[in-house]
């Protein structure tokens, strides 16, 4: 099909079923794979959010040497080797169903990451998985919007929030 272009649908992951959930859910349901000669194959955008390092401190001692200490160095071992698992998950997932793709990592408040990613890269479809805490349940702590609705309000592209089956 002369003159078309590839679609490209970014996925936001975190390291949760959620994402995961939302991911094969565009696999099977969205992408066009590139298995069929006379269709343009989507790419896929796999991005993953990273926040910014939990707490750290910097310490001044009495002989002005600077150690610098962070109370996360356990849990950000443990997040290392989840989102490196994750991305293995990914990567079989892609090649098992022939998907062109690509991932990409930054670092930052998940919305706005997102939706800057989105915009900058000009995809044509953003998807995200959706946390259902349900009503006066939410998890959040600072924000006043999840992630899913800042990026319904605030992407240039359409958005897709999929919603996990309970």
């Amino acid at each position: 099909m002369e003159g078309e272009r590839r679609r490209k649908i970014m996925v936001a992951l975190e390291y949760d079923e959620e994402s995961i959930h939302a991911l094969e859910w565009v696999m099977t349901y969205i992408i066009i794979p590139a298995t069929i000669d006379s269709v343009v194959s989507d790419h896929l955008v796999i991005l993953f959010v990273a926040p910014k390092a939990p707490w750290t401190e910097t310490i001044i001692g009495k002989d002005s040497s600077i150690t610098s200490l962070s109370l996360s160095d356990g849990y950000e071992h443990k997040r290392i080797q989840m989102a490196l698992g994750v991305v293995e998950r990914v990567r079989n997932m892609c090649e098992k169903h022939n998907i062109s793709y690509e991932m990409k990592t930054m670092v930052g408040e998940a919305k706005a990451v997102i939706c800057k990613a989105a915009n900058t890269l000009g995809v044509d479809l953003l998807t995200v998985g959706n946390h259902d805490y349900g009503e006066g349940k939410s998890c959040r702590l600072f924000s006043t919007s999840s992630v899913a609705d800042y990026c319904l309000q605030y992407a240039k592209c359409p958005v897709m929030v999929v919603k996990r089956r309970h």
